[in-house]
């Protein structure tokens, strides 16, 4: 292959299930890119960080969750150094599909963006009309003007970054569930530009067509417009690093447990009023299936915190078996006063 070929890095730091999902989904997708450019794939922290510092690479993609997790903050911000002086670093693929919000946030603060794990749903989501002043008019349009996807969002991303945004009638999409509204200030996916370099984040959890099209733009136009880009030093872990506190093993499973268990004790888990309140933040919510799973997922838990999806009954105060052996996280509210809805 010419000298001249642009070279890309997959970053792969997930479990052995992680990298099987990869490897059976995106096929198609990676031959895209292989037409694009040359490949190399880092799947411990120690390669990665040793490519990245030895070799020129034009863009990132963190395909997988694995990155996230504390141990590997060191690579989070040898990343970041790499974006500001003219690299790429794409979060897409399986990354939304295996990640927690308190690790997604963590990473953020080290590329010291303001962006945050949002809601989890489908939706119709519409082109943004800002994005043909990032990508250019012609590969804009061989953007879809719309389409549905599955995405965990990010919240507090700028108006500017948003590729793909819903619109005021927007609500969400459920085979299962009634359509509820949306918050518009969230997108699906991201794309700006960062330091010398840009930053991208890909929300679909079930790689349609429309996010391969966007990853494919994204990669484009980094190709087209940048010619190299410096390797950056490797930046060492610090000890508390080192130390992954008390991983919430399981908390990327599917998240039926919590409304099953209200189900089983008689409660309408669609079309309920009564009210559950989060056992770590007291938040409180309707307990209907669809809002319960987009607060699991936006819900700040904390890393010393062992607790994972479930319910507790509200009528004697004593804790319901959870689904597969697992801990509560929501408590019913009493019916009494202004807490029952």
């Amino acid at each position: 292959m010419a000298a001249s070929t642009p070279h890309i890095l997959y970053l792969r730091l997930g479990t052995d299930t992680q990298n099987c999902l990869f490897d059976e989904l995106y096929q198609g997708v990676r031959a895209q890119i292989a037409s694009l450019a040359s490949t190399q794939e880092a799947t411990s922290m120690a390669s990665a960080q040793s490519l990245l510092s030895t070799q020129s690479f034009m863009a990132v993609l963190v395909v997988d969750g694995g990155l996230s997790v504390k141990k590997h903050n060191a690579l989070q911000k040898q990343l970041a150094s790499y974006a500001t002086v003219g690299g790429t670093v794409i979060f897409c693929c399986l990354f939304a599909s295996f990640i927690r919000p308190p690790d997604m946030n963590r990473l953020w603060k080290n590329f010291n963006e303001p962006w945050e794990s949002g809601d989890y749903h489908r939706s119709t989501f519409y082109l943004s009309q800002k994005m043909k002043n990032v990508f250019g008019s012609q590969r804009a349009k061989n953007l879809p003007r719309e389409y549905s996807m599955k995405a965990l969002h990010l919240a507090n991303a700028p108006v500017g970054s948003r590729v793909y945004v819903p619109l005021e009638q927007s609500r969400t999409e459920s085979r299962v569930f009634p359509p509820d509204a949306v918050d518009n200030s969230q997108t699906p996916a991201a794309f700006h530009k960062y330091g010398s370099g840009w930053l991208g984040y890909i929300g679909d959890v079930n790689n349609e067509v429309g996010s391969q099209a966007l990853l494919m733009a994204m990669l484009d136009l980094v190709i087209s417009s940048t010619n190299t880009v410096p390797i950056v030093a490797k930046i060492e872990s610090s000890p508390e690093d080192e130390n992954p506190g008390c991983f919430v093993s399981g908390v990327m499973r599917p998240r039926t447990s919590a409304w099953a268990e209200f189900l089983e004790l008689g409660h309408d888990g669609v079309h309920t009023h009564k009210r559950v309140r989060c056992k770590h933040c007291a938040h409180e919510i309707i307990a209907q299936a669809f809002k319960m799973e987009n607060h699991l997922r936006s819900c700040k838990i904390a890393d010393d915190e062992p607790w994972l999806f479930g319910v507790r009954a509200a009528d004697a105060g004593e804790e319901v078996r959870p689904l597969q052996g697992n801990p509560v996280l929501f408590r019913r509210v009493p019916d009494e006063g202004l807490e029952d809805a």
